[in-house]
């Protein structure tokens, strides 16, 4: 199980209105701890309905990559966006295709096989890209947001 706690962050300073525990809330805006969707005064709204939080998914996608995991649990829990072809990691949202591999990083934007547009990235931006999408694919699709949320337990 993959945690990310804010007492390993020292800028964190916050705690939960409700528990007192360090503020670091997860995927969906809720205390880690208490689940208590309360963040303290000056901490960075929650998103709203079924969005994920864009931020929390980047730092836990990043931990993730950092552990050599990224590709097998992503593929794991989003088995119809995800592709994995030996070092090669395919994530497709809607009308975008972001592939991550050793040498590169790349999103393209394409419609019925026309590409409108291909942008290489950093491995770092496109690790925020595709968490941003993701987060706001889930509020589109219920089994996106599932596999989201499993990938935090």
């Amino acid at each position: 199980m993959l945690r990310v706690h804010a007492y390993d962050d020292p800028s964190v300073s916050a705690e939960c209105q409700h528990c007192g525990a360090p503020w670091q809330p997860d995927l969906t805006g809720a205390c880690r701890y208490c689940q208590t969707v309360a963040p303290p005064p000056g901490a960075r709204p929650a998103w709203t309905g079924e969005q994920l939080d864009a931020t929390a998914l980047y730092g836990l996608l990043q931990a993730l990559r950092a552990g050599g995991r990224l590709a097998a649990d992503l593929a794991r829990c989003l088995p119809d966006q995800v592709t994995v072809e030996g070092s090669r990691l395919e994530v497709g949202l809607e009308d975008w295709q972001y592939n991550l591999d050793r040498t590169g990083a790349e999103a393209v934007h394409s419609v019925r096989g026309v590409v409108l547009k291909r942008e290489s990235l950093e491995q770092d931006e496109w690790v925020a890209v595709v968490a941003a999408h993701l987060a706001e694919y889930a509020g589109k699709n219920a089994r996106v947001r599932d596999g989201l949320l499993a990938l935090e337990s």
